[in-house]
């Protein structure tokens, strides 16, 4: 058979083509070409001085909002291969400006494919090892940004539920996985939610059935409360415990459920835990949250002193009140603080607290008092400097 173009044809077609067009002819587009120009085109890049190799084999890794790094194909998939928190993204762009960012799900991973700042689609794969075998087919142009299984438009699906808590989400995905039901989870990163909740997603077909089970979730929860206010009334203090530890696990973070989980756990004896509880429920109630949601990891200082920054009020005001529940946490606080007298959140709530409600002298004692247990404290200096100049 005859073939269409000579050889001399060939590189005079190779030979027309700009940089960049030849670079995609022997690379992403090979594809579209028989072989015999390919070959021609990368006489004409040698010809030119053009390293092919090397203008490809460098592309730019981003991890979430941080900068973007220019690196090797290799340490680009090094660093993938490596653990990072679930839920958080990893962008991978090569030199012709087509990008996946891979998001890792609880129980698979998904692939966002773009081409420049155009979202094409999203595919689901089962695991690490099949997501980096795709990325490197997608970074050695060994595919055309095709699926290679089911592909999803996710500006249609549905926001199932908007939450704040991951411990939350995570019972509703443990339920909704056996049924079979595709889903993601959209951080305030991807979604650009401004209060920083984390968006549940499903296909808009599966969306009653999702909903249907998110309701028995809810249903479990309300049952929960009504075992632990019977158990309250019995006083049964050991069931009232593990209920309201149930709670807790469940990722509901009413600041109600961690202020009555404190005064149990301080009638129990277990003094270090009760502390924890009471500056959680402190934190969530100042942060105005009472949903049935996790704001964050149970921890004592973190959103609290996130809180105390945004509401301080100015020195000279009047005593002002605090949310409903505070005061109570208070002094419980302060009944901890007598038999826990070198816990140093303990202290610092209740410094912050005081702060909060313009009572400088007592916010200066507390603070003063945190110093003696840890001099180089950066909060209790910074209050005592604004307070007195010294």
């Amino acid at each position: 058979m005859t073939p269409l173009y000579s050889e001399a044809d060939l590189r005079l077609r190779a030979k027309r083509l700009a940089d960049l067009a030849l670079l995609r002819a022997i690379t992403i587009d090979r594809s579209q070409y028989e072989a015999s120009f390919i070959s021609a085109a990368r006489q004409e890049a040698d010809c030119r001085g053009i390293d092919v190799a090397e203008y490809t084999s460098q592309v730019e890794l981003t991890h979430e909002k941080g900068p973007i790094e220019t690196v090797s194909i290799g340490a680009a998939l090094e660093q993938l291969a490596s653990e990072w928190p679930l839920w958080h993204m990893r962008t991978v762009r090569h030199c012709f400006d087509h990008a996946l960012v891979i998001g890792r799900e609880r129980h698979n991973w998904i692939l966002h494919a773009y081409r420049e700042s155009h979202y094409i689609f999203s595919f689901f794969l089962p695991h690490r090892q099949s997501m980096l075998d795709q990325v490197e087919r997608f970074l050695r142009f060994e595919d055309s940004l095709e699926a290679p299984a089911q592909p999803y438009d996710l500006e249609n699906w549905h926001a199932l539920i908007s939450v704040r808590s991951p411990r939350y989400l995570l019972q509703l995905i443990e339920r909704l996985h056996p049924a079979h039901i595709p889903l993601t989870v959209q951080t305030p990163t991807l979604s650009g939610d401004a209060s920083g909740r984390l968006s549940l997603r499903v296909p808009r077909r599966e969306k009653k059935s999702a909903q249907n089970i998110l309701r028995e979730l809810e249903d479990d929860v309300r049952t929960l409360y009504d075992q632990v206010q019977n158990a309250f009334k019995e006083q049964d203090a050991e069931r009232e415990l593990a209920l309201y530890a149930q709670l807790v696990s469940f990722g509901l973070q009413n600041p109600a459920v961690f202020y009555n989980l404190g005064v149990v756990l301080y009638e129990a004896g277990r003094f270090s835990q009760s502390s924890e509880s009471l500056i959680e429920a402190i934190s969530l109630w100042l942060a105005g949250d009472t949903a049935p949601v996790l704001t964050g990891n149970a921890a004592t200082g973190g959103l609290l002193g996130n809180v105390m920054r945004q509401l301080q009020p100015p020195s000279n005001s009047p005593l002002r009140a605090l949310p409903e529940g505070v005061a109570e946490a208070e002094h419980w606080l302060t009944l901890l603080h007598q038999r826990l007298p070198h816990n140093g959140d303990i202290v610092r709530t209740l410094a912050a607290t005081a702060d909060l409600r313009n009572d400088t002298q007592r916010a200066l004692t507390l603070y003063r008092s945190l110093l003696d247990l840890f001099p180089k404290d950066e909060e209790a200096l910074s209050y005592i400097r604004a307070q007195t100049g010294a």
